[in-house]
């Protein structure tokens, strides 16, 4: 794990100290949920957006305008690293990070300085791809032991979502947690 691709800004989401404290108080607290949960900070830690979704979704309904700039973190119950769609949302927001949190790890992609590059349809394609790579090679590599396969599974969501944030450019990171 690990992975970590392009260059980007100076702390958690760029931002201040009282971001970083809220975000690690919040992804403590959410990160052993089986249910998604969606928190959007602005720069200075201030939730905009705080929601409770499904076993594998969460939306941000009529709040999505407000995560424009803004750093947005949620869990995976299931641990992976971020979703196709997680992506697309990421982009069309205009969202300046976007992170994931889970047992083992948290997963943050950064929006470059000069903007995201692509369209949010364009992203979402590229991660669409990568989650089908790492289908692909999950089903040829699961063993049936149920904790197993789902260490397979993040690490390779991991895998294949830093070669398409390398390949568009993008900071990601995944973050053992302690």
């Amino acid at each position: 794990m690990g992975a970590r691709s392009g260059g980007g800004g100076g702390g958690v989401g760029g931002g201040s100290r009282a971001l970083s404290t809220a975000l690690g108080v919040h992804e403590r607290a959410i990160r052993d949920n089986n249910y998604e949960t969606l928190i959007v900070f602005d720069k200075n830690g201030n939730i905009l957006v705080n929601k409770k979704g499904g076993a594998h979704s969460v939306s941000y309904g009529m709040d999505g305008s407000k995560t424009t700039d803004a750093i947005v973190t949620h869990n995976h119950p299931s641990g992976a690293s971020f979703s196709h769609q997680d992506i697309a949302g990421m982009v069309y927001y205009n969202q300046k990070e976007m992170r994931a949190t889970g047992k083992e790890y948290t997963f943050s992609i950064k929006r470059p300085e000069k903007g995201w590059g692509v369209p949010w349809k364009s992203a979402q394609a590229r991660f669409q791809r990568a989650l089908k790579y790492a289908r692909t090679a999950f089903n040829a590599q699961k063993t049936g032991n149920a904790a197993k396969d789902r260490k397979l599974w993040i690490n390779l969501t991991n895998k294949y979502n830093a070669m398409a944030a390398k390949h568009l450019g993008w900071t990601y990171t995944a973050k053992k947690n302690k």
